[in-house]
């Protein structure tokens, strides 16, 4: 199989703020990766595109991604504590299922289980 081919970069993030593309915000969300970002959609109430800093559970829960693939669990948490501080009507992942209503609450209820941890 052929290595894919280098591709110019468009947009250099280097921290939280706006994009070139209108409505969405980068969050510097660190924890899967230190490198990761999520981002907010500021229309239909907001959408948080969460990637791998959080999953999507049963019954429109928030979980943690898996341990194997978390380079700092400590980060992860602050990350999920700190996008549980948005306003955002829905939330979809890297892995698990999008939560269509309610989101923030949802982080929240779970950003508040994971401080009571430590």
């Amino acid at each position: 199989m052929p290595s894919p081919e280098p591709v110019p970069v468009d947009e250099v993030l280097t921290g939280d703020g706006p994009l070139s593309v209108p409505g969405f915000t980068a969050l510097h969300t660190p924890g899967h990766t230190r490198g990761h970002t999520s981002f907010l959609l500021d229309r239909g109430g907001g959408v948080l595109f969460a990637g791998d800093a959080a999953g999507g559970g049963r019954n429109g829960r928030v979980r943690r991604s898996p341990r194997m693939v978390t380079e700092d669990p400590a980060a992860e948490s602050a990350s999920i504590i700190r996008l549980a501080e948005l306003t955002f009507e829905a939330a979809v992942f890297g892995h698990g299922k999008p939560i269509s209503r309610e989101a923030a609450s949802r982080f929240r209820e779970f950003a508040a289980r994971l401080a009571a941890q430590t």
